[in-house]
């Protein structure tokens, strides 16, 4: 082979290589397919709307500092207007209905002092001892602190403390009466107190750090406060000359509003009492919308029930006041009263007294379920009940004899504890 053959061949070699295949049988569809997709946006693409030489010079992650001078403002003005409502708006308001919340230790006062327990595993155990006399304890809403009275004398003094009993404070300036009711706030920055002061009942606001004591001037003696679920008012039970009645009071000024039930001075019950057991112990549902409270009637069987030979009975109506309607467990009990309301929803735990009998009853308060009942237990006065956190138990402790027990929400069935246990508190463990 000379050099003019070997030349020859390479040229036909390259010049097939450069010959095109014919297109794939697929090339048609798709073709069709890229004439129906969308392309990208043209912002997607820096290069489409910025010279390239702005895009192809600096590295992704080097942004420029006009941007980040930019990106850092918006960040300052985010900051600041989360921060208008703590500067402006005083103490930051909690959700009107807590949810989710796991329960925590029972604590209860006993031999003068403060002791939490498991509510069903476990064994008592002091978490405020010593040499004073401690009882009535009640955890803050978060279950960060618990509240406790410490008696002095005759008198009574508001403590706080921590959760695991330390940092002991006390809230009150001077020891009140015996009669005294402290609740917590909702976002536990203060409490509200119905005691008497100096002979007349009345109700004070005191921050839970011990500052800032002041009792307010209705006008009439004031009793039974308790906390709309907003932090904003309390709903205090007012005893004026045209009847007992339920107002709304703003806070932190006092401010008395217009009545939002007053009683019925037409009824041969009015007559009797002049209002003396009408609207008592009124507490709001979890979320503000209904209200429940106890008052008495004339026994319906003409005999003389208990409390001064009134008949008590539970009612609940909109919390505008309206469509109030009554609880009723049965018609010849001597009284069905301390309606509890489940931390969520419209459910009710009562207490009903028949006879020598008592027995802890829960009710939907719209109507629309049936009841659920324990069953009778003899000689029980003076019964405390309050709901799990997680609205699936409530726990019993009867005051003859410190027996604590715990209700099944769903089906009444009471199981025994076995441990005794002065009134109870139950913590809130936030999730």
């Amino acid at each position: 082979m000379n050099e003019h053959e070997r030349v020859d061949r390479m040229l036909a070699a390259w010049a097939d290589d450069a010959w095109p295949a014919p297109p794939p049988a697929y090339l048609d569809e798709v073709l069709a397919r890229t004439r129906r997709t969308r392309q990208r946006p043209a912002w997607a693409s820096l290069e489409r709307w910025l010279p390239m030489e702005l895009t192809l010079r600096r590295p992704m992650l080097a942004l420029p500092m006009r941007l980040l001078a930019i990106m850092l403002t918006l960040l300052l003005l985010l900051i600041a207007a989360m921060s208008v409502p703590f500067l402006f708006g005083g103490r930051p308001l909690p959700a009107t209905v807590v949810t989710g919340d796991r329960n925590g230790l029972i604590a209860f006062g006993r031999d003068g002092d403060i002791w939490v327990v498991g509510p069903e595993v476990g064994e008592p155990r002091v978490l405020i001892g010593g040499r004073a006399v401690d009882g009535w304890p009640d955890w803050s809403p978060d279950g960060t602190r618990i509240a406790f009275w410490r008696m002095v004398g005759a008198r009574y003094d508001l403590w706080v403390a921590d959760a695991d009993g330390s940092n002991q404070a006390k809230v009150t300036p001077e020891p009140m009466a015996d009669d005294a009711a402290p609740l917590w706030s909702p976002d536990g920055s203060m409490f509200v107190i119905s005691a008497t002061v100096d002979g007349v009942p009345s109700i004070s606001l005191v921050d839970a750090d011990g500052t800032d004591f002041r009792t307010l001037d209705q006008g009439h003696p004031a009793t039974g406060a308790t906390w709309h679920p907003d932090g904003r008012s309390l709903l205090v039970r007012l005893q004026t000359p045209d009847g007992t009645g339920l107002f709304p009071v703003s806070v932190p000024d006092g401010t008395l509003g217009e009545p939002i039930a007053m009683s019925d001075t037409t009824s041969a019950f009015y007559a009797g009492d002049r209002g003396e057991w009408d609207l008592k112990d009124a507490a709001y549902s979890a979320d503000g919308s209904m209200i429940a409270y106890f008052q008495g009637q004339l026994p319906l069987d003409g005999q003389s029930g208990s409390f001064g030979g009134w008949d008590l009975r539970n009612w609940v109506m909109v919390a505008d006041g309206t469509d109030a309607r009554m609880v009723e467990y049965a018609v010849d009990s001597d009284y069905e009263n301390v309606a509890t309301w489940a931390p969520s929803g419209t459910r009710l735990s009562m207490v009903v007294k028949t006879g020598d009998t008592t027995r802890v009853v829960i009710a939907d308060a719209t109507g629309r379920d049936p009841m659920v009942a324990t069953e009778a237990t003899p000689n029980a006065e003076g019964v405390h009940h309050l709901w799990s956190p997680d609205g699936s138990m409530i726990l019993v402790v009867r005051e003859i004899d410190s027996v604590a027990s715990l209700v099944d929400a769903a089906t009444g069935v009471e199981t025994t504890l076995p441990w005794l246990a002065g009134p109870p508190s139950w913590q809130h463990v936030r999730p």
